[in-house]
């Protein structure tokens, strides 16, 4: 099991480490075998984010599928014009959510993720009007 460290007790340890390899006091496996015994908490907080990034892309994809199902039950009911309302508006609200959230907000994560949602549902709109 690896063991945490902070990002600055890892940069040290590196220097040093790299610093006995010129010295000729380790060898390259020994600096790579003592490396791989620590884990520094921004790789930590890399792995939690990418675990997280992940969750979040699999969230906006089923929320765009489910978007899809609830405008195409009852698309044959709708006319020409309320359709094109539908996907202009559903469209124009997750480009203009992602922009908030980049600009705004400064939430690059969560303007992914709006993005994400405006090209599902752009393109579902593409489909939806082809029909």
């Amino acid at each position: 099991m690896k063991r945490p460290i902070s990002q600055n007790m890892m940069d040290w340890l590196k220097g040093e480490l790299h610093l006995w390899k010129s010295e000729g006091t380790i060898s390259e496996t020994q600096l790579e075998s003592i490396i791989s015994q620590y884990d520094s908490q921004a790789d930590a907080e890399q792995k939690k984010s990418t675990a997280f990034y992940t969750l979040i892309s699999a969230a906006s994809i089923l929320a765009g599928a489910a978007l899809l199902l609830l405008i195409g039950y009852n698309w044959e009911a709708l006319n020409y014009i309320a359709k094109l309302g539908i996907i202009f508006g559903i469209t124009i609200t997750f480009q203009g959510l992602t922009m908030v959230s980049r600009f705004r907000w400064g939430n690059t994560m969560l303007s992914e993720v709006f993005s994400l949602l405006s090209c599902i549902s752009y393109g579902s709109g593409i489909w939806l009007i082809a029909q």
